[in-house]
């Protein structure tokens, strides 16, 4: 029994070696490249090759894989702590209210690209001023805006749909809120 493992140790060797040999020798003659944003959390990343290739990559939600020639697993990392808030953003965004429908109160996301006011004024289906809110932000960033269904004088709204609109220098950005109590 050892003879056979030792052969089949030797011819094992063997096959590495050839294969090995022959994988380095490969010559690849196209090459795709490509370079994105890739959102860490996203499942939209996968990197996969050819035998001989020497590293290839899978992204998943939670973690990082490379893999070595041959689908060969090297390394695994896990993705600790990522925060796209550190990101300066480039352009004007507001996320939707949420949780929408809310009680007791709305969260609104803001992604500002520069400094400024930004004014949210909020009505309700009568057209009618419940909450104008201007502030300052002294620079490009992720912001929050908070809402707990009071008017300007601090009374609580009765349920019902609300509109919120975002100003921020020439962009406007318009939602629907429902309060239920």
């Amino acid at each position: 029994m050892r003879i056979k493992e030792k052969k089949m140790n030797k011819i094992a060797i063997i096959l590495l070696l050839i294969v090995s040999a022959n994988a380095q020798s490969t010559k690849v003659k196209r090459s795709v490249s490509a370079t994105t944003n890739i959102q860490a959390g996203s499942n939209a990343y996968k990197l996969s090759g050819t035998v001989g290739q020497n590293a290839i990559g899978l992204s998943t939600k939670d973690q990082f894989k490379i893999s070595s020639g041959y689908w060969g697993w090297i390394a695994r990392w896990a993705v600790l702590g990522t925060d796209d808030r550190n990101v300066i953003p480039s352009e004007f965004k507001i996320k939707p209210a949420y949780p929408n429908p809310f009680n007791p109160s709305a969260k609104i996301d803001m992604e500002i690209p520069d400094a400024g006011v930004v004014q949210i004024t909020i009505y309700d289906l009568l057209g009618r001023i419940v909450l104008d809110h201007k502030k300052e932000y002294p620079s490009a960033g992720h912001y929050q805006f908070v809402w707990n269904a009071r008017t300007i004088a601090g009374q609580q709204l009765a349920t019902g749909t609300y509109i919120v609109t975002v100003r921020h220098k020439n962009n406007f950005n318009t939602q629907k809120i429902t309060f239920l109590k």
